[in-house]
């Protein structure tokens, strides 16, 4: 993975394009068999993307498309329950380009 911290993204001369260099679609997981609930990745969050579950015991991510891919709540996470996943954008698939055979030939 390549990260920008503070700087211009891969290619990019300006500093508007500096947000960050991944792209795709991002899956926040938080295993429950490893959660211990301490909170520190919901208090770390600047994005606010984890909420604790109603006995306050687990954390579970609440609207990962806030989350700005600094990958905070994995390096703080110190039972190693959170796992921020980047998946590609899916790229749609091209209408088929040859012909179809036709009937009798």
């Amino acid at each position: 993975m390549t990260f920008c911290w503070g700087g211009a993204g891969p290619g990019s001369d300006t500093a508007d394009d500096a947000v960050f260099a991944l792209k795709g679609t991002r899956v926040i997981r938080v295993d429950p068999h490893k959660c211990d609930g301490c909170g520190i990745c919901v208090y770390d969050c600047g994005a606010d993307v984890f909420r604790f579950t109603n006995k306050k015991d687990k954390v579970f991510p609440f609207g990962n498309k806030y989350c700005v891919n600094c990958f905070l709540c994995e390096l703080v996470c110190p039972e190693d329950a959170v796992e921020v996943v980047l998946q590609p954008k899916k790229k749609k698939a091209a209408a088929a380009t040859e012909p179809t055979p036709s009937a009798g030939t």
